[in-house]
């Protein structure tokens, strides 16, 4: 079953393998149409692993112009879902995953390797968090920017700018946490139901879009 589902989020991208210090992770990249290159995105799945959601997201995202590679942490490692064991493939080890996909992403000639991003949800997102710590990769090729959707916030001095997105309802990462990062000038701070005006701010502040765009108007 796993393998179906895998394969079924998968149709259509260009799949690939990846080391991640040892261990394997999967990819699929996606891209728009258009000129290129183009800024690009990893996106970080959840504790349960690869959703539909997931994919949605990255098609969406090919819409506005960016290159999007869905990170699979899980599949070669033979685990389904970390959300009852969090120390089955824990944070450390999927920042390592984002690295080995910005780095991939690196060598595509569509896209522009000096505007790459992290995005991530609830567990993906506290990657996210983690993987932007001003401590990281200093002398080496880093995110431009990060998203973190519900994240399980933990206040991180970071090296690039920030977009974390919570809700008010979630009671598995209480949106009350990121209080932390208020007065964060790196870090903005968006109820979910303003989520259509948040590739507005995250694009102004990167610098990561060519436009900024807020179609969206999800909760």
């Amino acid at each position: 079953m796993r393998l179906l589902i895998v394969a079924l989020l998968l149709v259509g991208c260009n799949s690939v393998a990846l080391k991640s210090n040892g261990a394997t992770i999967a990819g699929a990249v996606s891209k728009p149409n258009g000129n290129a290159p183009f800024p690009a995105l990893v996106l970080l799945h959840g504790c349960g692993g690869p959703q539909p959601g997931n994919t949605l997201w990255a098609a969406e995202l090919n819409k506005w112009g960016y290159v999007t590679m869905e990170v699979d942490s899980f599949f070669h490692r033979r685990v389904k879902e970390i959300c009852t064991d969090p120390k089955r493939v824990t944070v450390s080890e999927r920042v390592v995953d984002a690295y080995a996909a910005l780095d991939y992403l690196r060598t595509l000639t569509f896209v522009d390797k000096e505007r790459i991003g992290v995005m991530g949800w609830s567990h993906g997102a506290m990657v996210v968090e983690s993987a932007l710590w001003q401590q990281r990769r200093i002398n080496e090729p880093r995110f431009k920017t990060g998203v973190a959707m519900y994240p399980w916030c933990d206040r991180t001095t970071l090296y690039a700018p920030m977009l974390v997105i919570v809700g008010s309802a979630d009671d598995w990462t209480p949106s009350s946490r990121c209080s932390v990062y208020r007065d964060n000038e790196k870090v903005e701070l968006l109820p979910s139901t303003t989520l259509g005006r948040c590739e507005r701010t995250w694009a102004t502040r990167s610098g990561t879009a060519t436009k900024p765009r807020c179609e969206l108007g999800w909760t």
